[in-house]
């Protein structure tokens, strides 16, 4: 089934392409299916079942969106079912910077924030630039020590950490981050910050 979709929507789903071909399906949308049978499990209190996941990878590798940015059309087949958060977060960052910027044409710098992914333009207070504090994935409380803090001048930023978000599953906490290739969590104290001139590229 053909839909008349938002130029923006367009713009992520192509940018969500882009990527998963050059992470060589390390990221991919498609994957919510996968985390839907995830979701369901952790709410059930149980472990999914195997069968199904694996039902839900080959799904994944069969299924797309075609888009057609001249007529403004998605096509989705395969049944898929995207999870487009992990690029269009930092999409909207980016939009709202923009538009702040235009608003706010004497304002000298600025940072917008939305909770693991900054974008900053300018200097922060005192001319320097927006300091950013790296949680440390062993230690994620509010008031523990920093892992390191970065300094962000007209660049933008994300973080992402398997600790901060998941399925607990029969006292056992897992990743909310899946590998698209085997539809389950990734494993170990996972945390990656990344630092890009926009935020889709640092999402």
């Amino acid at each position: 089934m053909l839909f008349r979709s938002a130029p923006e929507l367009l713009e992520v789903l192509d940018l969500a392409e882009a990527w998963r071909s050059r992470t060589r399906g390390a990221f991919d949308v498609r994957i919510g299916q996968a985390i839907a049978i995830w979701r369901e499990a952790a709410s059930k209190k149980q472990m999914p079942n195997d069968s199904a996941i694996d039902a839900a990878v080959a799904a994944i590798r069969a299924a797309g969106v075609q888009v057609d940015a001249s007529n403004k059309t998605a096509t989705p087949h395969g049944g898929v079912q995207l999870a487009i958060d992990g690029i269009a977060k930092g999409y909207i960052l980016d939009k709202a910077l923009a538009a702040a910027r235009k608003a706010c044409t004497d304002v000298a710098g600025a940072l917008l924030d939305i909770g693991g992914d900054e974008a900053a333009f300018g200097k922060g207070p005192g001319g320097k630039p927006w300091r950013l504090g790296i949680a440390n994935p062993q230690q994620p409380a509010d008031n523990a020590k920093l892992l390191l803090a970065i300094g962000l001048a007209d660049r933008c930023s994300a973080t992402s950490g398997g600790y901060a978000r998941g399925f607990d599953i029969a006292g056992k906490h897992y990743s909310h981050i899946l590998d698209p290739g085997t539809g389950r969590p990734a494993s170990g104290a996972l945390q990656a910050t990344v630092v890009a001139k926009d935020a889709a590229r640092s999402e």
